[in-house]
């Protein structure tokens, strides 16, 4: 006659016989290791192909050709590469133009006073250009759009704008770089 032999239920695990569930509780920390094992190799191995491509884009870099500065103290290496400086009395017709566009654009000007500053680090003499205005942001926008474009060496400093209840209240200093 044969012989039965009866296995506990599966479940729950607590009616188990206490070697299963030892059995049972080493499976689950033995695949939690496991899976952590991987985890961990598999960022290692993402670390070091980043490390790679670092190593890899520095050797590039250190072989493309190191970029050499114009002397600081002279303006023909700048006069190269940009537009030909106005020259010092340039600033007349450029305000001249200025407020000229300012009617044009519908901006008041109330105020507006210009002055010489000293030779900047590059030798290019500055003549700053300080004002007042008024008028709304899209008649602003389209006046310093013109300005900038018909004049490369006029740049902006500074600006702050108020909100007001008839439009901006604008406060601007302007640089213009001239030959000496």
């Amino acid at each position: 006659m044969p012989t039965t032999t009866s296995f506990p239920p599966l479940f729950p695990p607590r009616l188990w016989p206490r070697h299963y569930q030892y059995g049972l509780i080493a499976a689950v920390l033995a695949g939690v290791g496991t899976l952590s094992l991987w985890t961990i190799n598999s960022q290692q191995r993402s670390l070091q192909a980043r490390r790679i491509q670092v190593s890899q884009a520095q050797a590039e870099l250190a072989q493309t050709r190191p970029i050499t500065l114009a002397n600081p103290n002279t303006t023909s290496s700048l006069n190269a590469h940009l537009p030909a400086l106005p020259p010092s009395n340039a600033i007349n017709p450029v305000v001249n133009d200025m407020t000229r566009l300012a009617k044009q654009h519908h901006v008041q000007i109330v105020n507006l006073t210009v002055e010489l500053t000293p030779k900047t680090p590059h030798n290019l003499v500055q003549h700053q250009i300080t004002m007042q205005a008024k008028a709304d942001y899209t008649q602003t926008k389209a006046w310093i759009g013109e300005l900038l474009s018909r004049h490369p060496w006029l740049a902006i400093k500074s600006f702050t704008g108020q909100s007001t209840d008839t439009g901006l209240d604008i406060r601007m200093t302007w640089g213009l770089y001239v030959d000496e």
